[in-house]
């Protein structure tokens, strides 16, 4: 008997779809540093109706060329925040979360009939994913990536050209979210390489990919790398795309920064990676081009930066799960099918669907009551992070001026200051010389030329963490003195009329309870 839409939707896969959307509004963190500036770029874009030219955030990037990348993005969110507030941010990241999850599913149960086991490869993907998760446009962007190889495997496995059709519009759309649509030509062109090496140098009994060195996959390729002007910078995007890697390569910033195993956070990859290793050497002689170039490509790219990871994490299940079936259809053949048990799909007994419903409705409960501690406790460790009480402290009680401040702190000051405070740095970094961020570093190290070298670049308000070499400097210069100390954070002002009614305190724990 055909199962009912109510049983579909009570079967394991679209169980976990499901649980993977309430645990994303549920729990989502709205704590990552650059979703503060996003979300103020987003409403000075819904105020003005027109994209800066220049930044308008920074006193050390003032007047510099400014691209907005992922403008819609940011005014998504802003709209979004405007009318509901966290929750509505929280449901369109859950969104970009599920449709990613939907994605890896997807491209899995290409190769894999049985959906029990895509979902479960999809669940992999996403738990990787999971430590990257943040308000931020590369969540568009890891949601496309899956699509784009998702059409791609489709018109691998049928020829159909309408799976190539969708990757007109995407890369239309794509540039206007986030500038990691490179990632997605990148795709494109290992798919072709793949193909051409099939031709040239094929691997024993590898299947070649002789379709996509035909006109039309060449022509819609042309088509998607000019689709990509359909923004307000047209081709001038590649010309940014190029400024980001050759700063980033170059990067004091940790996710420009290769991973660090010793965290444990990061040791996940080493078990990805070993996973994606046996699978190839498994398949031996029947690995494919594509399974080494397209894998390959973005695990030297995860092991040059970490914000890499994001692309490794969605793209490694698909593989996998197209090397487990070409290892199950070497070895197996059970019932006529291919890959037996594993691969095929298999009826659910009855008793599965009312467990699969249970657990839906424990993991809403769990959520629903869980989920208000948790944030709580993320919230707490936003204060911790982000210098709250400070900046309630210099927004009622010290007049306008620049700002120097922690790099990691910049986004939360533009989202709370701008326009009175402008800050040093923050983490969009792009707008900055690296002339500025070396000056930067030279000055949070706390050297003994950091208070000459803010009195250079005109910082009238410094505003940096209690306990470092840094404040310790100001705190003995004889150009700033200290108008407010808590445990974690401090400022400092110059000495000056301007800052004269300010008054000057020791370097202890002062008006934090009036300011939380």
């Amino acid at each position: 008997m055909k199962p009912t839409s109510l049983k579909r939707l009570l079967e394991f896969d679209a169980m976990i779809g499901f649980i993977i959307l309430i645990a994303s509004v549920g729990l989502m963190p709205l704590n990552d540093p650059d979703f503060f500036w996003h979300l103020k770029n987003g409403e000075l874009l819904l105020a003005n109706r027109v994209l800066f030219e220049h930044d308008p955030f920074s006193h050390t990037a003032a007047g510099n060329p400014l691209q907005v990348t992922g403008w819609f993005f940011d005014a998504a969110i802003a709209y979004v925040w405007q009318d509901y507030g966290a929750i509505g941010i929280r449901a369109i990241s859950a969104f970009f979360i599920t449709l990613t999850w939907l994605g890896i599913y997807k491209c899995a149960n290409l190769f894999i009939q049985r959906n029990e086991t895509c979902a479960l490869f999809a669940l992999f993907g996403i738990v990787l994913l999971a430590p990257l998760v943040a308000v931020r446009p590369n969540l568009f962007t890891h949601c496309a990536v899956v699509w784009v190889l998702f059409c791609l495997l489709g018109f691998m496995k049928s020829n159909r050209i309408g799976y190539l059709l969708i990757l007109i519009p995407l890369f239309a759309i794509w540039p206007n979210f986030h500038y990691g649509f490179a990632v997605g030509l990148v795709l494109i062109g290992l798919f072709f390489a793949s193909s051409i090496l099939d031709r040239l140098a094929p691997l024993s009994s590898s299947r070649p990919l002789s379709g996509f060195l035909r006109s039309a996959p060449i022509l819609i390729s042309v088509i998607c790398v000019l689709a990509v002007a359909v923004n307000p910078y047209g081709l001038q995007v590649f010309q940014e795309l190029v400024m980001m890697a050759l700063r980033g390569a170059n990067s004091f910033v940790i996710e420009w920064q290769s991973p660090n195993f010793k965290v444990i956070l990061q040791k996940g990859l080493l078990v990805s990676i070993f996973c994606y290793l046996a699978v190839v050497f498994v398949t031996g002689r029947k690995s494919s081009w594509l399974m080494l170039l397209v894998p390959g490509t973005m695990l030297y790219a995860m092991l040059l930066a970490q914000r890499n990871q994001g692309f490794w994490a969605v793209i490694l299940p698909v593989f996998l799960a197209i090397g487990i079936s070409e290892i199950l259809n070497q070895r197996t053949q059970l019932d006529g099918q291919p890959g037996g048990q594993v691969l095929r799909h298999v009826p659910h007994p009855p008793f599965a669907y009312y467990l699969n419903a249970v657990i839906l409705l424990v993991t809403v409960v769990a959520v629903f009551l869980g989920g208000p501690t948790v944030r709580q406790q993320r919230a707490d460790a936003v204060a911790r992070l982000y210098p709250a009480a400070a900046v309630n402290f210099m927004v009622d009680n010290i007049p306008d001026g620049n700002l120097f401040n922690r790099y990691g702190s910049g986004g939360y000051l533009i989202w709370r200051t701008y326009p009175r405070f402008p800050v040093f740095v923050d983490g969009r970094y792009f707008p900055y010389t690296p002339e500025t961020m070396q000056i930067y570093e030279h000055i949070i190290a706390g050297l003994p030329q950091s208070v000459e070298l803010l009195k250079n670049h005109n910082v009238e308000i410094a505003l940096v963490d209690t306990n470092t070499a840094l404040s310790e400097l100001l705190y003995l210069s004889q150009d700033f003195r200290i108008v407010y100390s808590d445990a974690e954070h401090s400022i400092y002002v110059v000495d000056t009329d301007k800052f004269a009614r300010v008054e000057t305190v020791e370097r202890a724990t002062t008006g934090l309870e009036a300011y939380e």
